[in-house]
């Protein structure tokens, strides 16, 4: 298995390894975690053998076993998620190999800050503000804990207490400046930029590494997902009955397993008599490059399975009236389309066949759904018209429209469901916070009126303040505030300083969170539209596929410095089976890297 890398055999109730693994010589990474291994010597033999191993994770029952790995196995870089450089590869693992919990805000913690504060303030001419410092400080510890509380990931509470550093160093550093000033202006101006620039590069790497975690959740949520549908798949697959003997038969028992009886759209695959994988061709195979409508190219092309000769045809669909959506039949059809995406793509993968854009996945769903072309062009042309329509009003919807137009890619929509949960947990710990006496009951209580109810402006600025930069923050509360003067204008909402009153309005739960959805889908605009630019300078046709040829162009104009055979390598990863049929959205994710450096420079 040269091309096998990574390998998960975590949770399969294996005891033991073969002692000859020499077929997995080229396994760099292997998880071994929940499986009954009671003697670490019946596994020894076979990681020998496993030359490119670096990379370990394994339960084990004491801090023995794990040593007589490590030493064992000298090779290994990272045993269960910790970097083995000396002793410090085994001073954060417990007795079972894994991760010890952070402990959170510490009495240290608070007397390295104070610390610090001391040694700013000694030799000053005028008193501290100590009493100031102290207040801060208090607030600083109430607001970390409570995150801190919040949060489940030791990692993201680890971010939390460090940004907390962060807040009292500027704290101190500013004091600093004001000393400085008293002696001269000028360098008190130097020191005052110096903390404005160290403060934003602290800010932009907080958010980078929310940004981080974000899509580390969301690829872990999918894969998790992902899994869950391969199990029904398998279960629902082992319950069908064998596949009658015929063509007819067959083409019935295809049918019946979800897979379309129909030619499928430009860019898919088609499975032979033989059962041999045949890429159909296309207009790039022999590099031309034609453009067409997509419903025209579809219906011409589309089959219509159990239609006698006699059988009278129906209407087009330019002679019938033009099907028009609701808004809740258009969201319906958007999560339908998305759950028969994901099991399609499933299946793409179990069948060794090429992925579907989401456009062509969406005739696919239509084909399967009424077998006929003109239904099926009819209920498509009625989708993208209800996208035109409701996009300026519905996040998803306008989401789902830049999917279809390979604006964005497909695993987007994951992020913005990541959002939307983020918003409602923040919710809950400032709530909590708040209200540190009532219980867990009454806090989900008080989570759900505000949510049916209304957000007040302490609320959403915490959440506000939590998820964003200090410069997209401010842009955020700036559009709130101009929306919450649209809605009430009879309240003569006119200063910051009067938002603040008792009467202020409520800001509408939704319309909070369709800004927040609008805004992360603005600034993921803006991330990916140079590659959007420079993918549709290769996409002639404009249907979010791309050819081997048109994949080692990007890869060179990302980066100029990379090899022939580099290249090579990456469009083997991408393309495996070389079917010639490369995704928008397959594309994004591969070249994140790039994409991030991109935005850096």
């Amino acid at each position: 298995m040269p091309q096998l890398r990574t390998l998960d055999l975590s949770h399969n109730e294996l005891s033991f390894l073969p002692d000859d693994c020499s077929v997995l010589s080229h396994v760099h990474t292997l998880n071994l975690v929940g499986n009954p291994i009671v003697d670490v010597s019946r596994v020894l033999t076979g990681l020998r053998v496993m030359a490119s191993l670096r990379r370990l994770q394994l339960t084990v029952r004491c801090a023995a076993d794990e040593e007589a790995l490590v030493q064992a196995l000298p090779s290994l870089t990272t045993f269960n998620g910790v970097l083995l450089d000396g002793a410090a590869s085994t001073s954060h693992l417990n007795g079972s190999g894994e991760a010890t919990a952070f402990a959170g805000w510490t009495p240290e913690d608070a007397a390295a800050a104070t610390q610090l504060f001391a040694a700013t303030t000694a030799d000053a001419e005028l008193p501290p503000p100590h009493d100031e410092y102290v207040d801060y400080l208090r607030r600083v510890e109430m607001h970390v804990t409570c995150l801190v509380a919040a949060e489940a990931d030791p990692l993201q509470q680890e971010g939390e207490v460090l940004k907390a550093h962060r807040l009292l160093l500027e704290f101190c550093f500013k004091v600093l400046a004001r000393q400085v000033a008293r002696h001269s202006a000028a360098d008190g101006e130097k020191v005052a930029a110096t903390l404005a620039h160290s403060m934003d590069l602290l800010d932009r790497y907080d958010g980078l590494w929310r940004r981080m975690a974000k899509e580390r959740n969301a690829t872990v949520d999918l894969m998790k997902a992902d899994m869950r549908r391969a199990i029904h798949e398998i279960e629902t697959l082992m319950s069908l009955p064998a596949a009658p003997a015929g063509p007819r038969a067959a083409a019935r028992h295809a049918d019946a397993s979800g897979l379309s009886a129909a030619a499928p759209p430009k860019g898919s695959s088609a499975v032979g008599a033989a059962g041999r994988v045949t890429p159909q061709r296309s207009a790039r195979s022999t590099g031309a490059r034609t453009p067409s409508s997509r419903a025209k190219g579809y219906a011409s092309s589309c089959t219509t399975p159990g239609r006698s000769v006699g059988t009278p045809r129906l209407a087009s669909p330019q002679t019938r009236a033009r099907k028009t959506l609701s808004f809740k039949q258009l969201k319906e059809l958007v999560e339908d389309i998305y759950a028969s995406k994901s099991k399609y793509d499933l299946k793409c993968r179990e069948s060794h066949l090429p992925r579907e854009t989401m456009e062509q996945h969406m005739y696919t769903y239509f084909n399967q759904r009424f077998g006929l072309k003109d239904l099926t062009v009819e209920w498509a042309t009625a989708v993208m018209e209800g996208v035109k329509r409701y996009a300026p009003e519905d996040n998803d919807i306008a989401v789902f429209g830049r999917i279809l137009r390979n604006e964005v890619d497909e695993e987007f929509r994951f992020v913005q469901c990541k959002v939307r949960e983020t918003i409602r947990e923040l919710l809950r710990a400032f709530l909590d916070r708040q209200n540190p006496l009532k219980s867990s009951q009454d806090v989900a209580a008080l989570v759900e009126k505000a949510v049916q109810g209304g957000l007040r402006e302490a609320e959403w600025e915490y959440i506000v303040g939590y998820m964003y930069n200090t410069e997209d923050a401010a842009a955020l509360t700036s559009l709130i505030r101009k929306q919450l003067y649209f809605l009430f204008p009879t309240r003569k909402v006119t200063s910051a300083k009067s938002l603040k009153s008792a009467t202020a309005p409520l800001l509408p739960y939704v319309d909070f969170i369709r800004f927040l959805l609008n805004f992360q889908l603005a600034g993921h605009e803006r991330f990916l539209k140079p590659f959007v630019k420079l993918f549709r300078k290769y996409d002639a046709d404009q249907d979010g596929i791309i050819n081997g040829s048109d994949f080692r162009s990007i890869a060179l104009a990302l980066d100029t410095k990379r090899t022939e055979r580099q290249v090579e390598d990456m469009l083997r990863h991408i393309d495996p089976l070389g079917s010639q049929i490369i995704t928008f959205s397959e594309c994004v994710s591969f070249f994140s890297e790039d994409l991030f450096r991109m935005q850096a420079n």
